[in-house]
């Protein structure tokens, strides 16, 4: 974690040390855990903490190893979407933006970062400016938000959980109809609810959300009613 890049820059953005860094990603579920408890809210966690960031460091601070897990979560996914020469790809939820990096860097896709406007996405934000990645960036509103276009390829990965449960209908409905015809929509979710030390995660009927997918006219093609499942639109 010392050597990574994307620690190194969070150092620079901060003026934290690496060391202070490295230190509050390891307590990240105690910290997060007791910043969201002192909001008392989502919206105001995710709006205004600036803590949450470590929790995302811990796991996002290496592109070989988020891509690693992407392969062994949804078989097949970075193959199919490095095979493809053109289109448009979307991450909603994109936290850090190091997804959105490696998918730029190994296809000719256009990719656009799509996350709501909080300590982290600015930072992003400030990252992507410093070395001139070329990806689109949309900041959306909490609670309600449009997309302007509809892509080929929509990505998210934890981010389902961490919305209300009317919420997360609502925006599994527009990822499902923000898809060009057979665009694909590749969903990560995690199911283990709302814990102690997870009190900012929701629980989540994952066959009530696949439900309104294939409702939406689209296909799963891996993993119904699974954590983690592909679908086409047709």
């Amino acid at each position: 974690m010392r050597d990574s890049q994307i620690v190194k820059d969070y150092s620079e953005y901060s003026g934290l040390s690496i060391d202070e860094i490295i230190s509050k990603t390891d307590d990240a579920v105690a910290i997060n855990r007791d910043s969201y408890n002192s909001y008392g809210s989502s919206y105001d966690f995710y709006e205004k903490s600036k803590t949450y960031v470590f929790d995302l460091l811990r796991a996002n601070h290496n592109e070989a190893a988020l891509v690693d897990k992407i392969n062994l979560f949804s078989p097949s996914f970075m193959f199919d979407i490095c095979s493809r020469r053109e289109g448009s790809f979307l991450e909603f939820g994109g936290g850090l933006g190091v997804f959105c990096e490696a998918v730029k860097r190994r296809t000719s896709l256009d990719v656009t970062y799509c996350d709501i406007k909080t300590h982290v996405s600015d930072f992003t934000l400030w990252r992507y400016e410093k070395h001139n990645v070329p990806v689109n960036t949309l900041i959306i509103p909490q609670e309600d938000f449009t997309l302007e276009k509809k892509y080929d390829i929509i990505f998210t990965d934890a981010v389902i959980e961490h919305m209300e449960p009317e919420q997360q209908k609502k925006t599994i409905k527009k990822l499902g109809s923000s898809l060009n015809k057979f665009g694909l929509l590749t969903l990560l979710i995690d199911l283990e609810g709302n814990t102690p030390d997870m009190p900012m995660h929701y629980n989540v009927d994952i066959v009530e959300l696949h439900n309104i997918l294939a409702s939406e006219k689209l296909s799963c093609i891996y993993g119904r009613n699974t954590f983690s499942s592909r679908w086409v639109k047709i």
